[in-house]
């Protein structure tokens, strides 16, 4: 799944927010979550190397 391809998606359980991802620090993990959490509690979970990484336009 390209990293491009999420930055629009809306949440797959309530279909009403952005799922937005954040990276944990400590194991480089990615995590997928509804805007509107917790309310809706859309989660998931995607390893480092899952996920393609972002290439900055100065590359």
């Amino acid at each position: 799944m390209k990293a491009n391809s999420r930055e629009k998606e809306l949440c797959p359980r309530c279909r009403a927010y952005p799922v937005e991802y954040r990276v944990l620090e400590v194991t480089g993990d990615v995590y997928g979550y509804c805007a509107n959490y917790p309310e809706c509690t859309y989660v998931t979970h995607f390893l480092e190397q899952d996920v393609v990484p972002k290439v900055p336009h100065s590359a």
